[in-house]
């Protein structure tokens, strides 16, 4: 599992085996021993029992999911700077724990390198703030991200090298650009709004940007969007089938919802995660997740 390095607020879910390997339900923050590791010494993790799977965020919550596999809310220590991995492991009364190894990848600053590049965004016209600015070395090499200012700009420093340039902000859309570092630069580069039109006043839009593991924005990636009972109002009676849709070059997708209404959102093969649509939005942002592609 990859985690950008200094992100806060991280799940991960971890499997519970009996000895003949078959899942081991029923257990609770007691009966369990956990650490984390960074590159050394293990961290033992204080556990604590979470009434939810909805629940916010507590380091240290743990909440059984079903079929053997439980969240676990990782302290924000395990994922500071400093580091390229992370181990989370431990044992559990009856069983065995069962957890993925934590690349923590550098895509959380605008850069060290030798080359200044001013980069400013606008729609054709006029300056764009808030939008995040991405650059990832090619091929396959790290992200730096910046978001821009009131002028449209935002600086990074960058190495000599060939990048791929992305741009995003809710309500805009960017095709992902070429841009050669080997002196100062200051490139512009232009992004299209996005008219959406307004949704009926039971429904609403709930939207996703998807990420690859360098930070860039990932294209073809299909998230799956599937209604669940019971709903958060009365009044519903919805089809069970699923959504989905296909991210573009900026990594979007979107779905058309019932406000109030309860659904399960997943990427590719991926878990599924529980998410309510708000009754007083009419465009929201998607919560959160991490998914396996097909």
């Amino acid at each position: 599992m990859d985690v950008p390095a200094g992100s806060t607020d991280v799940s991960v879910p971890i499997r519970c085996l009996t000895g003949a390997g078959a899942a081991l339900t029923g257990k609770v923050a007691a009966d369990f021993t956990l650490w984390y590791r960074r590159d050394g010494a293990k961290t033992a993790i204080a556990l604590s029992d979470l009434s939810a799977l909805t629940d916010a965020h507590d380091d240290g919550g743990l909440f059984e999911i079903g079929d053997g596999w439980y969240r676990l809310d990782v302290p924000d220590a395990a994922f500071a700077a400093g580091t390229h991995f992370a181990a989370i492991g431990g044992s559990v009364t009856g069983g065995v724990v069962i957890t993925a190894p934590l690349s923590l990848l550098d895509v959380g600053s605008t850069g060290t390198g030798a080359r200044s590049v001013t980069v400013t965004v606008d729609d054709g016209a006029d300056p764009i703030a808030g939008a995040t600015v991405r650059a990832t070395l090619q091929p396959g090499g790290a992200s730096r991200k910046g978001t821009t200012d009131g002028s449209g700009q935002v600086a990074l420093s960058l190495d000599d090298g060939t990048y791929t340039i992305s741009i995003t902000k809710p309500g805009y859309s960017f095709t992902p650009e070429s841009l050669v570092v080997d002196g100062t630069e200051t490139p512009t580069y232009s992004m299209t709004l996005e008219v959406t039109p307004p949704a009926d006043p039971d429904l609403c839009t709930g939207y996703l940007y998807c990420y690859d593991e360098n930070g860039a924005a990932e294209q073809s990636v299909t998230v799956t969007v599937t209604a669940k009972l019971p709903q958060s109002t009365a009044g519903f009676a919805l089809d069970d089938a699923a959504q989905t849709d296909t991210s573009d070059a900026d990594g979007l997708v979107e779905f058309t919802l019932f406000k109030g209404a309860t659904y399960f959102v997943k990427r590719g093969t991926g878990d599924r995660q529980q998410f309510t649509a708000p009754t007083d939005e009419d465009t929201f942002a998607i919560e959160s997740l991490v998914g396996t592609d097909a």
